[in-house]
């Protein structure tokens, strides 16, 4: 188990582990359902919040071409990506972060589905629950629009004084 603990890295912990079971804890916090998402077991926990995470991920991943357009939020060439980030590290660490705010983002779209579902099926969410879920997502979407811009600033500074 140790070993599996040390390969796993901080792109998957922040980007899978910490909103899959963020995402389990608001679950049960906020929803009435017969599957409980915390589980009471350590190492099936682990396993468990991750794939909620990967979920959680991958939908980030999915709806990022409508959340960038729906917000305006630029991005740089990919190609241009590359070459800066070989001359500036920090550019990855950027991005880690920027992806972590997708997962975020994405998460609190998953739950307000989840939240306008129940809201349409049995008027179990409140206003303030309501509102607080679309106030996370979008705290969540501009901070990573945000990012995105920083990540963009850096990108066009090495790209540019190598053309």
């Amino acid at each position: 188990m140790d070993e599996l603990v040390k390969k796993i890295s901080s792109y998957h912990i922040f980007n899978y582990l910490i909103p899959g079971v963020i995402f389990a804890f608001l679950t049960d916090a906020l929803f009435d359902y017969k599957f409980k998402f915390v589980q009471d077991s350590t190492v099936i926990g682990l396993f468990f919040y991750y794939f909620l995470g990967s979920i959680i991920s991958r939908v980030g991943s999915l709806t990022s071409p409508l959340i960038d357009f729906v917000f305006r939020i630029k991005k740089e060439n990919y190609v241009n990506y590359i070459v800066a980030e070989k001359q500036d590290v920090k550019i990855e660490v950027l991005t880690e972060i920027n992806n972590m705010y997708r997962s975020f983002y994405s998460m609190f779209l998953i739950i307000n589905m989840l939240n306008l579902k129940n809201k349409l099926h049995d008027d179990s969410s409140n206003i303030y629950q309501t509102t607080g879920l679309i106030l996370a997502f979008l705290i969540y979407v501009f901070s990573y629009k945000k990012q995105t811009g920083f990540i963009v600033k850096r990108v066009k500074k090495y790209t540019a004084s190598n053309q």
